[in-house]
């Protein structure tokens, strides 16, 4: 995961926010992000343990799909 705070982010836009991303996907090439944005003060343990249950289960999801259970 990665996590970026106010003047971190890439984006000048984004400064007044926090930013989390997780990937997820498969071995098989079928990725993807998510992310969550919200306030500076945000709880990030709490947001950061949320997204990388979220991307965990969406690992499985796409794995199941392809019927690759190698992870």
């Amino acid at each position: 995961h990665a996590v970026f705070i106010g003047s971190e982010n890439r984006d000048e836009f984004l400064n007044p926010f926090g930013v989390i991303l997780c990937q997820y996907g498969s071995p098989k090439g079928v990725n993807g992000t998510i992310c969550v944005v919200g306030p500076k003060r945000m709880g990030y343990v709490a947001a950061i343990g949320g997204v990388r249950h979220l991307s965990a289960f969406m690992s499985q999801m796409v794995q199941g799909i392809q019927g690759d259970h190698s992870e």
